[in-house]
């Protein structure tokens, strides 16, 4: 947990983490989901070391550029 926070707290309340743990339905449900709201992406992860939103963003962006180009050629 204290990494998580340490990864919050360097974003300069840019950063947030979102810890679900159980579901009605499913008692051992667990997902960690980490946002950068400066890179406006976000991912679902198990560790702290496991968060590389700037890769994310960057294939996320080339997704993009690649349905705009084929949309506008």
């Amino acid at each position: 947990m204290d990494k998580f926070k340490e990864w919050v707290k360097e974003g300069e309340g840019r950063r947030s983490v979102t810890i679900n743990i159980g579901e009605p339905s499913n008692p051992d449900y667990f997902n960690i989901f980490a946002y950068d709201y400066s890179l406006c992406v976000g991912q679902h992860v198990k560790s702290v070391e496991e968060i590389n939103l700037t890769a994310e963003k960057e294939k996320r962006d080339r997704e993009e550029f690649e349905r705009l180009k084929v949309k506008y050629q």
